[in-house]
């Protein structure tokens, strides 16, 4: 998929990618390996910087997962003071941490656990999250001028507590439940997106900027979601329990 993404958007890559490049998209290390090896780092896929910090979201979690359960949450908030702390450094020129989680990116992601111990935790752990959301709200406030990914991220761990006492009542709504389908298919949708999205919003011109938007979101959206569809059908339900398909 990453090889045809990048036909599609770029064309024949002129030269053709490093044996690194090709191995560090493979292995969803190309954002930070040229720190170590190889040349400059060159994602074939646009969406390809954000796999690459999901993949350290989940092998942090995962390492946090082997250390007694009550320690987890502490576990989170030392990781956000060290991206805090690296964010910094390397502002300053002290560090170079492109590319990894531990640049800025942990912090739209730590938001979410501090929502859920807030929902689920015991009482201290519940405590913490509530200042762990608060601060997150008032720091992605912040953050919206400079990181945009992290501001959305830490206000919305917020909206998701505002609206979880609703989850039962709009999860029964008929109404919704071509939305659901839409929800169960968004992380197909999100992988083969610009396999559409960038040749359509080239070919397509209109008179008007705001024709040009409404046709551009409409056709894109029809044309996502027929790719999509297939491909969550064939690459990512096989790997999915039962229960979740």
């Amino acid at each position: 998929m990453a090889a045809v993404a990048y036909v599609v958007e770029y064309g024949m890559p002129q030269p053709f990618p490093s044996l690194w490049s090709v191995l560090g998209n493979l292995t969803l290390s190309e954002s930070w390996c040229p720190h170590f090896a190889g040349p400059p780092s060159e994602l074939l896929v646009q969406q390809a910087w954000t796999l690459v910090h999901e993949l350290q979201f989940y092998l942090a979690c995962g390492l946090l997962l082997l250390v007694p359960a009550r320690y987890f949450l502490a576990g989170v908030i030392v990781i956000c003071a060290t991206t805090c702390l690296t964010a910094w450094a390397t502002d300053e020129g002290y560090v170079n941490a492109s590319g990894l989680m531990i640049r800025g990116s942990w912090l739209a992601f730590a938001p979410g656990s501090f929502a859920f111990y807030w929902l689920h935790g015991t009482k201290m752990e519940r405590t913490v999250a509530i200042l762990g959301v608060a601060a997150s709200v008032i720091g992605g406030i912040y953050a919206w001028r400079i990181n945009e990914a992290i501001g959305a991220g830490c206000v919305m761990s917020r909206v998701l507590i505002a609206l979880h006492p609703l989850d039962a009542r709009l999860d029964a709504m008929p109404q919704l439940k071509w939305l659901k389908r839409c929800g169960q298919i968004s992380y197909s949708l999100y992988l083969t997106h610009t396999l559409v999205c960038g040749p359509i919003e080239r070919w397509l011109v209109t008179n008007s900027g705001a024709q040009r938007v409404a046709l551009n979101v409409t056709v894109c959206t029809l044309a996502s979601l027929l790719v999509a569809w297939p491909f969550y059908l064939f690459f990512e339900r096989p790997f999915m329990s039962e229960s979740k398909t």
